[in-house]
């Protein structure tokens, strides 16, 4: 969900999954986004609860993965995870040809 936006960067939140009934719980941890008309400028999208995830010690050398078509994904280097803030970042640059990207959670 969509926290604040501005033309460098882009705060989000996860949102819980619903309940399971195989282990009793709700759970938190994938994302999906496109980014389009990117700024001149690098994006940072930050995933500000990314350290109330269902799986915190899956974010430590995380790199998010994304494609520009669909059918080939890669993922991106420039993907940190500060653990003192519990804030996932991944910045985005159009220079990279990353524009009409799209971005998911896909563990190593």
């Amino acid at each position: 969900q969509l926290v604040s936006a501005s033309a460098t960067e882009m705060r989000v939140r996860i949102d819980q999954d619903p309940y399971t009934e195989v282990d009793g719980r709700s759970h938190m941890m994938w994302f999906h986004f496109k980014v389009s008309n990117l700024p001149l400028e690098p994006l940072d999208v930050v995933i500000e609860n990314a350290g109330e995830c269902s799986y915190v010690e899956g974010w430590a050398n995380y790199r998010a993965v994304y494609s520009t078509d669909r059918l080939n994904w890669e993922r991106l280097g420039a993907t940190s995870y500060d653990e003192a803030s519990g804030e996932l970042r991944m910045t985005i640059d159009r220079n990279n040809d990353l524009a009409g990207a799209s971005f998911v959670w896909l563990g190593d």
